[in-house]
Order: C-alpha cells, then sequence, then structure tokens
C-alpha cells in the first residue's frame, strides 16, 4: 500500500500540480481546499503525511499543523509558507521541512521541490529504484 499524503492548500492551480506529481510518484493524494477541511480531513482519515500551506481560508497551517500530530497515527507535517516572518517563527518552535514559496501572484515551486523534502523525512526519495519503501 502506498504512502497516504493531503495536500492543504487554497490555490487550485498549486493543488492540481502537487496531486499530479504525487500522484505519478506513486502516492494516495487527497485535497483539502483550506484549513478547515484539512481538519476535517486529518480527523476522518489517517495520512502518512500532511503537506499544508500557512495561510489559507479557514483554520491556518499551525492549526492544521497541530491537528495531524494530536492524532494517534502521528503524520510527518511538511508547511510552505511565502512569509518570512512565518518561517523565522515556526523555525524557532522546531517545525523543519518549512518549504519556500513566492509571494502572490506567484509560481509554484516545481514539484521536484516537494519530492525532495520527502527524501528529507529519511525514507529515500521516491524515484530511487534502491529505496525499498517505494517499490
Amino acid at each position: 500500500m502506498s504512502d497516504r499524503i493531503l495536500i492543504a492548500e487554497d490555490n487550485k492551480n498549486l493543488c492540481r500540480i502537487l496531486e499530479s506529481a504525487l500522484s505519478e510518484a506513486g502516492y494516495e493524494v487527497a485535497v483539502a481546499l483550506g484549513g478547515d477541511a484539512a481538519v476535517h480531513e486529518i480527523k476522518s482519515h489517517p495520512f502518512d503525511l500532511v503537506i499544508s500551506d500557512m495561510r489559507m481560508p479557514g483554520a491556518s497551517g499551525s492549526v492544521v499543523f497541530q491537528e495531524a500530530r494530536a492524532q494517534e497515527y502521528q503524520p510527518d507535517v511538511i508547511l510552505m509558507t511565502a512569509f518570512g516572518d512565518t518561517r523565522e517563527d515556526l523555525t524557532r518552535r522546531g517545525v523543519q521541512n518549512l518549504l519556500p514559496a513566492l509571494p502572490r501572484p506567484h509560481v509554484p515551486l516545481p514539484p521536484d521541490e516537494h519530492l525532495a523534502a520527502l527524501d528529507r523525512r529519511g525514507h529515500g526519495s521516491p524515484f530511487d529504484p534502491n529505496v525499498e519503501r517505494w517499490k
């Protein structure tokens, strides 16, 4: 069974790009268009990884992070933000794998950047044929 990933992002185009790239890499992907929808998904279904924007309608990425980490299944969480002050605050609180994003209007990060963050989770790249977890 493949890893289940939740993408929490209010930008529909970025969601489509991430969903497509991650699905093609063999992941089972769910999308939540906003923080409240993400919290609902996290409470309703177990995920191995949550990729969340920090600023979106409804619950913020901080709330999504806290809700995800409060679950018994303890998913990894990758947060994305275009706001430097948020990045510094989260880094001080020990959040890792905070992906940079460009201020709006923006061109989303290439999916390879997100896949590289998955690699930093310690499981190896989904494109590395030598990593048993991704076979």
